[in-house]
């Protein structure tokens, strides 16, 4: 696979979370930046539902993510933002 540029994936990412779909969404803003952020990091296999949901959505360290969905609800949320950003904004690429 080929390297990564960094610089592309921090630019394209501020650009989707500048959009006013994004700027409306918090909670979504971070939980994109921040797998964003560790992916880039180098981080992706620790990109579990509880360390989301305690370092981004601020749960207790006794979340538990088999009993609390909000991770996976966020996630889809934030899936479903991005492809109404790309289908919104494709033309503008």
């Amino acid at each position: 696979m080929p390297e990564i540029d960094h610089k592309i994936v921090i630019n394209q990412m501020d650009k989707i979370l500048s959009s006013a779909l994004f700027t409306k969404s918090a909670i979504l803003s971070k939980f994109f930046r921040f797998i964003v952020t560790e992916t880039l990091n180098g981080n992706e296999l620790t990109l579990k539902e509880y360390v989301i949901g305690t370092r981004v959505l601020k749960k207790d360290t006794d979340f538990n993510p088999q009993l609390d969905a909000v991770v996976r609800i966020h996630g889809g949320r934030l899936r479903k933002l991005l492809d109404e950003y790309y289908e919104t904004y494709r033309d503008d690429e």
